[in-house]
Parts: structure tokens; C-alpha cells; sequence
């Protein structure tokens, strides 16, 4: 049980790692858009 929850954990990291990463590049594609 304790190692489905760090697992899910540490997916969940994961992925919102990724989604912050992205996050510069939306607002970059933005600022073109706006100028």
C-alpha cells in the first residue's frame, strides 16, 4: 500500500513538473499573439 502511494506521488510530481515546465512556453506563444 505504501509503495502504490509514493508511486502515485511521485507521478503526480511528475506531471506537474511538465505543466510547469509548459507553462513559460504558453505565455511566450501568448506575448506573440498580444504583439
Amino acid at each position: 500500500m505504501a509503495e502504490m502511494i509514493v508511486f502515485a506521488d511521485s507521478n503526480f510530481r511528475g506531471s506537474s513538473g511538465s505543466f510547469t515546465q509548459d507553462l513559460p512556453n504558453v505565455g511566450d506563444f501568448r506575448g506573440r499573439q498580444a504583439a
